[in-house]
């Protein structure tokens, strides 16, 4: 909620069934003050409550609703509201968006973002904080902090040529959002050498069917997509079981309504032979094929609708996968056989067509995953497969 300060206004509060003897309080903490702000109480009814904002009310404040009565947990619901000033003066035109610079990173997917000079000729009240819309998607992904500070090692999984987006707020709480077209510079990884990682190109929108959502949509159209676990961001989780390789890049913004976002992709009828008891046997993809393909756009805070693809019509080339056998340490007293181990590695490339109600698109691009794959020790010896305890990445 955005409020300006010595305004006044309705607060409707609906209920479907009022119980007897129940009470509505919106609790107000001011969150912008270093030692905390004081608890506010304002009693509501049921239907319409009035209420203007001080003067001097500016801040940012968290509100939560609660309603407790006789015979129930009390039930709340949280919300973030900022009051700006009575009359504030921030113009969006007098910050310098050229002056929003990016670099690489440590890694891959990481990067590091300036905001230094953005706003050297603002015309609001400072000091400014300033938040990243580093995707370019219109939903802010970091915290509001001085625009002094570098954000360093960013991770960014939509690369290329992107919007990068800057949220700048003045202390009368107006925020204005520029943006600056940037390469983000990625390489691809090669595939095969045990690096994990999803590459993707999304071409956008095809056929008649494509409409609403997908066209336009900046998390859809046109993206150039890379997820990796360089830096210890561990955004690509492989699995291999039963010869199934599942191999998914998901996210999620850790919030109530957030909802995981990314790339899974599903490669099915694998055949292996694997036996951890002897060390022997092999994982066979001639014949594998692409089971399934998802693509799951981001959202927070309910700002933008999910968008979720599903593969239409896929298809599996360059698959190959290979295999690393290590023999770990003799299992405990009272068991039986060596903590043996295979690591296997399964990369290839897909192209899909996905679709959802609102349209279809294409997206083509790579895939490495690595899995470890241990004898459990119980009772000793391993069976190959599907008696195989996984220890994840």
């Amino acid at each position: 909620l955005v409020l300006r300060a010595g305004q006044s206004y309705h607060l409707v509060l609906s209920v479907a069934q009022d119980q007897p003897g129940t009470t509505y309080v919106l609790q107000q903490v001011q969150t912008n003050v270093i030692s905390g702000g004081s608890n506010v109480f304002i009693n509501l009814a049921v239907g319409d409550n009035a209420f203007t904002i001080p003067n001097d009310g500016q801040g940012a404040f968290a509100w939560k609703l609660v309603a407790s009565g006789p015979n129930m947990t009390p039930m709340s619901k949280s919300y973030l509201a900022e009051v700006q000033c009575m009359n504030p003066s921030f113009s969006e035109g007098s910050l310098n968006a050229s002056a929003i610079s990016v670099s690489a990173g440590s890694d891959h997917n990481l990067y590091n973002l300036s905001a230094s000079g953005v706003t050297a000729n603002a015309d609001g009240t400072g000091p400014y904080f300033c938040a990243w819309d580093p995707t370019g998607t219109g939903i802010q992904d970091t915290d509001f902090k001085p625009c002094g500070d570098v954000a360093s090692n960013i991770y960014i999984n939509y690369v290329q040529d992107r919007n990068i987006g800057l949220l700048v707020k003045d202390s009368c709480f107006k925020v204005h959002t520029i943006a600056k077209l940037v390469n983000l510079l990625s390489t691809t990884p090669a595939m095969g050498v045990g690096i994990v990682f999803i590459s993707g190109v999304n071409s956008g929108a095809t056929g008649t069917a494509a409409t609403n959502t997908v066209i336009g949509d900046p998390r859809v159209e046109n993206v150039n997509y890379l997820a990796t676990n360089s830096g210890g961001n561990n955004v690509v989780q492989p699995d291999y079981a039963h010869g199934t390789f599942t191999i998914r890049s998901e996210q999620s913004y850790g919030l109530l309504s957030s909802k995981a976002f990314g790339i899974n992709i599903t490669v099915s009828n694998i055949a292996d032979t694997l036996d951890l008891a002897t060390g022997g046997g092999s994982v066979d993809v001639t014949n594998a094929k692409l089971h399934s393909l998802t693509y799951t756009t981001d959202q927070a805070g309910d700002q933008k609708p999910v968008v979720a693809l599903s593969d239409m019509n896929c298809t599996l080339s360059n698959q190959h996968a290979k295999t690393l056998f290590s023999v770990g340490q003799p299992c405990s007293t009272g068991e039986t056989g060596t903590n043996h181990m295979f690591v296997v590695e399964v990369w290839g490339h897909y192209s899909c067509s996905l679709t959802n109600a609102s349209g279809n698109t294409l997206i083509e691009g790579d895939f490495d995953g690595l899995k470890n794959l241990a004898d459990s020790c119980v009772g000793g010896g391993g069976q190959g497969g599907g008696g195989i305890v996984p220890i994840g990445l």
